[in-house]
């Protein structure tokens, strides 16, 4: 496969032509796919994202436009990761237990999957996440955020966000989050396998 030109999309969508506003001069070239997966668009989504941030969150005036907080979401304790991690180990060790004679319906057992546990504590965080922006947009209005997952030593996924909005500038908005993740139900690893 050749290597492309830089600016060129190796699968463009279409073409355009036409006339500049001065009437002199044709113009034409091809539409980019504009896909993540393609080396050549990748960059230039990355720029265009990388400037609407900073536009959304910077005015003209080099003031910020909107509200910004910024949180860190981790996941539980020591205790209740190494709990969760228990958990894990003896569901999947089930898995590979030969069916019991002796018990009813053993042999009739569903066919479940091998859990990992970053995928487990990510299922948890993103599902309280979600739960956390709608009380947080029913309390305080409408607003954009913005997540990075990122994974720990031990293998825990925590997230990076950035709020943006005039609906986060109150100062008890990271009261709020505290409180609302407070009230969240301790995660029970039996609502994950199910």
């Amino acid at each position: 496969m050749e290597t492309p030109k830089i600016g060129k999309c190796l699968h463009p969508v279409g073409a355009f032509s036409g006339i500049t506003l001065d009437g002199k001069k044709i113009v034409a070239g091809t539409l980019r796919c504009n896909s993540w997966t393609c080396p050549v668009c990748q960059p230039i989504l990355i720029k265009k994202l990388y400037k609407r941030i900073l536009q959304g969150a910077i005015g003209k005036d080099g003031t910020s436009r909107y509200g910004l907080k910024f949180l860190t979401l981790t996941f539980a304790g020591a205790d209740e990761r190494h709990r969760i991690k228990e958990m894990i180990e003896k569901h999947n060790n089930e898995l590979f237990k030969k069916p019991d004679k002796n018990r009813p319906y053993d042999h009739e057992r569903k066919v479940e999957k091998k859990l990992v546990y970053p995928e487990v504590v990510y299922d948890i965080m993103t599902k309280n996440f979600h739960k956390l922006i709608r009380a947080l947009k029913k309390q305080y209005g409408d607003f954009y955020y913005f997540r990075v997952n990122e994974l720990q030593k031990d293998e825990t996924p925590h997230f990076h966000v950035l709020l943006a909005g005039n609906a986060v500038i109150p100062k008890g908005i990271l009261e709020a989050v505290r409180a609302v993740l407070k009230m969240q139900p301790n995660p029970r690893f039996e609502n994950v396998c199910s």
